[in-house]
């Protein structure tokens, strides 16, 4: 096997955040989830219909000054931000072979590791083999590494 690319990307959570105080988590999810992940977004976060955004005063990061964290947003936040640095991370590894549409990959959790599994036009063209990811967060950061194998 060969490499076909190695990709990262790093995302600051309140940029995401920030993002779905304007936008509805239910937009950013129709624009960057495959179909399935979609489904699993709705069954997840049933209450984030197409309208809902983050509350204005919902805070990510806790401290003694700032408002306790509501669980249903701190997971959507995280939920689709791992999604958008593991896509991002990947669109990388494969360009310039490639220009990958959103819907092209999906991200999944085989016991508690994302995996990546790409549409099979993708894996057909880009003769994939195997694809290595590693997400890491730390405070407000999250960062996904990819390895990609042909």
């Amino acid at each position: 096997m060969a490499i076909l690319g190695v990709g990262t990307d790093i995302l600051y959570m309140p940029r995401m955040i920030s993002l779905l105080r304007r936008h509805a988590p239910y937009r950013l999810a129709s624009h960057i989830l495959s179909k399935s992940e979609r489904e699993s977004f709705i069954t997840l976060f049933p209450t984030f219909d197409n309208q809902r955004l983050l509350s204005p005063n919902w805070t990510w990061v806790s401290t003694e000054n700032t408002i306790k964290l509501d669980k249903d947003e701190s997971n959507v936040v995280r939920w689709l931000s791992l999604r958008w640095v593991a896509k991002e991370a990947i669109f990388k590894a494969v360009y310039p072979h490639k220009r990958l549409a959103w819907d092209e990959v999906t991200i999944t959790k085989i016991m508690g590791k994302p995996q990546v599994e790409f549409s099979a036009s993708v894996v057909s063209e880009l003769a994939i083999k195997n694809t290595h990811l590693s997400i890491s967060h730390d405070g407000d950061y999250i960062i996904g590494v990819v390895t990609v194998e042909q």
